[in-house]
């Protein structure tokens, strides 16, 4: 998958960031954004379907915390 969640902490917001500075907060707006409805939150965090994912990015660019990795960086040149 090219297409990762860096840290899967399933604490809420602050208290994840305190944890781990890369962790999803699941806020929601990969799963939004996501073209092939690939993104579910669940527990606090961001699970990308693999199956599903187009690997486009578009939830690593619109991810407020970083928290979504583009492994192949397609997504840095949006």
């Amino acid at each position: 998958q090219n297409i990762l969640v860096r840290c899967n902490n399933t604490d809420k917001g602050a208290i994840a960031r305190k944890i781990c500075d890369t962790s999803c907060i699941g806020c929601g707006m990969c799963a939004k954004k996501c073209p092939a409805g690939a993104i579910r939150i669940e527990d606090n965090c961001a699970h990308i379907d693999g199956a599903d994912c187009l690997s486009c990015g578009m939830c690593a660019v619109v991810c407020p915390h970083g928290a979504i990795h583009d492994r192949t960086g397609i997504a840095a040149g949006v």
